[in-house]
């Protein structure tokens, strides 16, 4: 039985702790964010949606905003159509 690769267990837990530092660091950036409605309203948030996301852990993961604008994967679907119809 080989040892295990101990190098791949430091890298994995190196990346995370950077990963998790990076996420602190953007989520203290977003509290002060929250704080400047013309910033808010350019990044189209509402104050309330970063405070929230700015209030999760640092080990969570960031919230994914979905797409409210269905128009463009319909779009994008019927034009695949066609052009696998023109074939």
């Amino acid at each position: 039985m080989a040892a295990p690769d101990l190098s791949a267990y430091l890298k994995f837990g190196l990346a995370t702790l950077a990963l998790w530092r990076e996420r602190s660091h953007q989520r203290w950036g977003l509290c002060e964010l929250a704080e400047n409605p013309h910033l808010l309203r350019d990044i189209g948030l509402t104050r309330a949606e970063v405070l929230t996301e700015a209030s999760r852990p640092f080990w969570s993961p960031p919230h994914r905003r979905i797409s409210t604008a269905p128009e463009i994967s319909t779009q994008t679907t019927t034009t695949w159509r066609n052009l696998a119809s023109s074939r």
